[in-house]
């Protein structure tokens, strides 16, 4: 694979690129990878070998990302999607380390407030670590992008896609859950919080989740309907546990 993908590169670049009798190579990350096969195939052509963040040995016990995929089936991935879509090997990657690399560093610009540069350039870098490959471009398989694409109806000017479906319903067990709330309130005569509030959270956070990250590839929106759900799961679960013990008691 690495051979007939670099081989062609070698060629490609004119005639001067051609009659040099050893090339550079500087590999990152998965091109590390493959610089590292031509490389051991061809050690007669590399003259220097770069690499940057490249994995080599793929089956050390700490190699979370290799554990996970070292069982899958590749071909029956490939033929089942096409191409892999850029924002499953993004979520594959940022759920290697999630509290570092979705949440800490938006703690940590606490750190860099009082410096006007750095701050600049935090907005930038959030949007890198979120920017998918939009359908229609390189990468994206097919099916996936005509399911983010189509166009079911419209309402007056605005374009109703699947994803957009998925939004306007969370929203819709988002909001519904202060309705909930506000009945049983009501109809106790105090305030109280019942447990489908908690749930409707959960399933309107996820959705929310779902379509800014999918459907719109929108940080903000990913960050500011994740926090929720996690708030409502743990309600649960203490919610669950008081109940057990009520019931052994």
């Amino acid at each position: 694979m690495s051979n007939g993908y670099i081989r062609p590169l070698c060629g490609s670049g004119g005639e001067e690129c051609r009659q040099l009798k050893k090339i550079n190579l500087l590999g990152i990350c998965q091109g590390g990878a493959f610089s590292l096969c031509f490389t051991a195939i061809h050690p007669h052509k590399v003259k220097n070998l770069i690499t940057m963040v490249t994995p080599v040995d793929f089956h050390t016990p700490d190699n979370m990302l290799s554990n996970w995929t070292r069982n899958m089936d590749a071909d029956l991935f490939v033929d089942t999607i096409g191409n892999v879509p850029a924002d499953l090997m993004n979520w594959c990657y940022l759920m290697l380390k999630p509290m570092r690399l979705l949440q800490q560093k938006y703690v940590g610009m606490v750190d860099i407030l009082d410096n006007k540069a750095e701050l600049q350039k935090f907005p930038a870098h959030g949007e890198m670590d979120f920017r998918f490959t939009r359908p229609g471009r390189r990468g994206v398989s097919p099916v996936h992008a005509r399911f983010l694409s189509e166009v079911l109806f419209h309402i007056h000017s605005i374009g109703v896609t699947p994803w957009k479906l998925v939004g306007y319903l969370g929203v819709l067990l988002f909001t519904s859950r202060w309705f909930v709330q506000m009945y049983a309130t009501r109809k106790l005569k105090r305030v109280h919080m019942p447990r489908a509030f908690w749930w409707l959270s959960v399933c309107g956070s996820v959705m929310l989740v779902s379509y800014f990250t999918f459907g719109k590839n929108d940080s903000v929106g990913i960050l500011s309907n994740a926090f929720p759900a996690f708030v409502s799961v743990y309600n649960l679960v203490v919610d669950y546990r008081h109940r057990r013990e009520r019931l052994d008691s």
